[in-house]
């Protein structure tokens, strides 16, 4: 099977996604203590998480329609 590129984007944004989602839903404290400033610009809210896991499934349902994942 050939590299691709578009995919191997698709699956770190996953994992990103992945990650903000834990962090958002389960330890959001932790994250604003640790980070603050980054909090203060990027905070870990339930709704923008989510909405950033819809979009990468989205994302991700397109781009394997075009037959670029693998899976």
């Amino acid at each position: 099977m050939d590299f691709n590129f578009e995919a191997f984007l698709w699956y770190l944004l996953l994992a990103d996604c992945a990650f903000a989602n834990v962090v958002a839903w389960f330890n959001a404290d932790w994250y604003g203590a640790k980070y603050p400033r980054i909090a203060f610009v990027f905070p870990a809210s339930k709704p923008w998480c989510l909405l950033y896991l819809l979009l990468t499934i989205w994302l991700g349902m397109a781009l394997r329609r075009l037959g670029v994942l693998p899976w």
